[in-house]
């Protein structure tokens, strides 16, 4: 009984333990999905408490000095700049204590925590240098966050600055946001001071843009020249190469004689003036231009029209995409209208407005403005003009034509822009 006992005494502290076969029962494959996060949680708990931490990040910033316990290995898993630094044989590799300048330990302190966390929060303050230090050590994703939010905040008074400091760091992505913008809300952009304190270079690559979207190249002209007013002793010197960037063929006449009378800068300016001068001669005599190119997407316009009753849609087809593009309603259905264009601006003249209560017949004129996707109502015509004719000859519209109930027209209007008036010329 002794001998039973002791051997299973033995048989308790044994170490061998039978498995038994599971042969038949296929495999197991099991994910945590949260494991990476927790297991960064514990990183990051660890970093706090100075724990397993392998590299101190010593900053020095305007004199002052802060340290950054951090682990290698994460800094390297989501920074190429910092992977390079700890697995390339370089002196911080060894390292235990590595020293960066020129960066403000703030930020530091958030990139490290995006290490950390994947998170990250920017705000106006501190935007710019949370990008600049991204791009620095090639976060991308950081990078990213603060492209996306700069964006977001573009406004003329700040998108010229953003454009060129994203140019100046090589983020290209928010460089090419910031110049579409740009192109976008031209004349907005034109009317702040950014603009006005560009050097003369960084403004002819502006204007020398294809697709600034203006109403008229009227608009290209005179941000040139509130341009060198800003400076006039030292920029009236720039004049003509900013001549030659503006499309000059594509000018009003009208707008061109007003120049040439009233501009200060071609007082001073001969040789500017007599250029000007030469092409306004020609448009006067209607010499054959040189082929301009309208800057800008060129839009077909649909407006009105007639489907049982009379419509106030208004479309557009864009001949560079193949798309149409729904527009502003205008203000009243119409069908039987006139319609042209006149720097930039459509103009609906006169047609009906037919439907199951109504049946009139219309003297009015609204302008549609592309820029802001709005109409406005302008000068009514001294009598209403269905299935009108119109046409535009320098600048002013011509109302011939048409009819108001049984009655045939035989009349023709004009509409003055300058002095926004319709007035009857001719009756025959």
């Amino acid at each position: 009984m002794l001998c039973s006992r002791k051997k299973k005494a033995n048989l308790k502290h044994s170490t061998t333990i039978a498995v038994p076969s599971m042969k038949g029962h296929g495999y197991l494959d099991y994910t945590i999905e949260n494991h990476s996060s927790k297991a960064f949680e514990k990183m990051d708990e660890l970093r706090r408490n100075n724990q397993l931490c392998d590299v101190l990040i010593k900053v020095i910033y305007n004199g002052q000095e802060e340290h950054f316990p951090v682990h290698k290995i994460v800094l390297a898993s989501c920074s190429p700049f910092f992977r390079a630094m700890f697995t390339n044989n370089f002196r911080e590799c060894y390292a235990k204590e590595i020293t960066i300048k020129d960066i403000c330990p703030i930020v530091l302190e958030r990139l490290i925590e995006f290490a950390y966390t994947a998170r990250i929060t920017v705000g106006e303050k501190c935007v710019l240098h949370v990008l600049l230090a991204a791009m620095r050590y090639q976060m991308e994703d950081v990078a990213k966050a603060c492209c996306d939010f700069l964006v977001k905040h573009l406004e003329p008074s700040n998108v010229i600055g953003i454009s060129n400091f994203a140019e100046q760091i090589g983020c290209t992505e928010l460089h090419k946001k910031g110049r579409e913008y740009i192109n976008m809300h031209f004349s907005e952009v034109t009317k702040e001071e950014e603009f006005l304190n560009l050097s003369h270079c960084e403004l002819l690559d502006l204007v020398n843009q294809e697709n600034l979207n203006v109403l008229c190249e009227t608009e290209v002209y005179n941000a040139c020249v509130r341009w060198m007013q800003w400076d006039l002793h030292n920029r009236a010197q720039y004049f003509n190469v900013l001549l030659n960037a503006v499309r000059l063929y594509a000018l009003p006449p009208k707008f061109l004689a007003v120049q040439l009378k009233q501009c200060p800068i071609l007082n001073k300016e001969n040789s500017c003036r007599m250029f000007l001068s030469k092409i306004f001669q020609e448009m006067s005599l209607h010499k054959p231009l040189p082929p301009t190119k309208v800057r800008g997407n060129q839009l077909i316009y649909i407006a009105g029209g007639y489907l049982h009753t009379s419509l106030n849609s208004m479309d557009a087809y864009n001949p560079q995409t193949g798309k149409w593009i729904k527009l502003a309603d205008m203000l009243e259905p119409r069908s039987g209208l006139g319609a042209c264009t006149v720097s930039g601006l459509f103009y609906a003249v006169g047609g009906r407005n037919h439907s199951s209560t109504d049946n009139t017949d219309s003297n009015s004129l609204a302008c549609f403005n592309p820029i802001n996707n709005q109409w406005t109502l302008k000068a009514s015509m001294n009598v209403s003009r269905n299935r009108v004719g119109v046409a535009v000859v320098d600048d002013t519209i011509y109302a011939v034509g048409g009819s108001s109930g049984s009655e045939h027209h035989k009349s023709v209007e004009r509409y003055v822009l300058e002095k926004v008036l319709f007035g009857r010329i001719w009756r025959t």
